[in-house]
């Protein structure tokens, strides 16, 4: 299963753990922006979420996103020391599946042109958003057509199946382009031995358990 930008401590971030519990998955994605924080704080929540984390990390894969990083190597040698799946914080490839919180710039480039996309442009080009970040994505990391992608950051749960690619959600309560019935959530990938998924493979699971920001 993968949870992407859970902000711990905030939003819906708490029913994680039993979420986690109940679908009794045999791998965990936390796909970036696991917490919200600056500096030394982003390390402490990360710990703290970890404290109680109801899943072995041995068998998680924990990516860094734009939240966490912000420059910041101590995050980057955080991840890198846990017990984990991964070996590179940012991004995760297995079988056919590519996995990256898709924005690792801080305030970069684009997240100031999603930002800005979602604040003027709104309705308009909601729709193609996910189109276009899909699309920048396999054009920065150089992913084939072959590859499904599972991409985090828009704060949007659905697919884009002509780009073969999936955005995971969030566990945030804050609109960002989104409305919350379109973004609260996680994906669930029932996948063969062999790693090599369809899109048919991947459900979208959402919360419909909402409180304030």
């Amino acid at each position: 299963m993968v949870l992407s930008d859970v902000h711990y401590p905030f939003g819906v971030s708490a029913i994680s753990y039993e979420i986690i519990k109940k679908e009794n998955p045999d791998r965990v994605v936390l796909l970036g922006d696991l917490v919200v924080g600056k500096g030394e704080q982003v390390i402490e929540r990360m710990k703290s979420f970890f404290e109680n984390y109801p899943f072995s990390l041995k068998k998680s894969v924990v990516l860094i996103g734009d939240n966490e990083y912000k420059g910041d190597k101590r995050v980057v040698d955080f991840v890198k020391r846990l017990p984990v799946l991964n070996t590179n914080p940012f991004c995760y490839r297995t079988g056919n599946m590519f996995f990256c919180h898709g924005n690792i710039e801080g305030r970069g480039a684009l997240s100031e042109y999603l930002e800005e996309l979602g604040k003027d442009l709104g309705l308009t080009l909601k729709p193609l958003t996910p189109l276009l970040v899909s699309l920048v994505a396999r054009i920065r990391y150089t992913i084939p057509r072959s590859v499904h992608m599972f991409l985090g950051h828009i704060h949007y749960l659905g697919k884009v199946d002509a780009m073969r690619t999936t955005f995971c959600g969030t566990f945030s309560t804050k609109k960002v382009i989104y409305d919350l019935k379109d973004s609260l959530g996680y994906v669930v990938i029932e996948h063969p031995a062999t790693e090599l998924i369809n899109q048919e493979n991947v459900t979208l699971v959402r919360i419909n358990r909402v409180v304030a920001a």
